[in-house]
């Protein structure tokens, strides 16, 4: 009899982070999200992951993470998307960058689902291998 391999939830994320690297979670849920048809997909969004205070940068990813996928895919949107706790005080560049530059080619290429969030990650973030 086969195992049957558990999906990685939104959810799920949150509460693995303590055991887990946070970076591998994510790449492991956009793989499952990705393979996985409509109903699946929306099902691995639904809940609301726990909200991590000490990494607030990363839940506010997250949460555009799943407005851009939902966006992308034709799902409906969780409402918990749209809490303020997912939007950053201040702006956050990727990498924490300074450079000018940097910041200049993040503003222009983030997509407006995370720029709302105040977060400028770059056109990148949700491509996989």
């Amino acid at each position: 009899m086969k195992k049957q391999l558990k999906l990685l939830s939104i959810s799920d994320i949150s509460e693995m982070m303590d055991r887990e690297d946070e970076k591998l979670l994510y790449g492991q849920f956009l793989d499952h999200f990705y393979y996985a048809d409509k109903d699946t997909k929306s099902k691995l969004i639904e809940i609301e992951p726990q909200f991590r205070t000490d990494n607030k940068v990363f839940m506010c990813m997250l949460a555009g993470t799943v407005h851009i996928l939902c966006n992308k895919f034709n799902l409906k949107t969780p409402l918990w998307v749209f809490k303020d706790i997912y939007k950053l005080d201040t702006i956050y560049y990727a990498f924490d960058t300074k450079n000018p530059e940097f910041q200049g080619y993040l503003r222009q290429t983030t997509p407006k689902e995370y720029a709302a969030r105040n977060l400028y990650v770059g056109e990148t973030m949700l491509e996989r291998c």
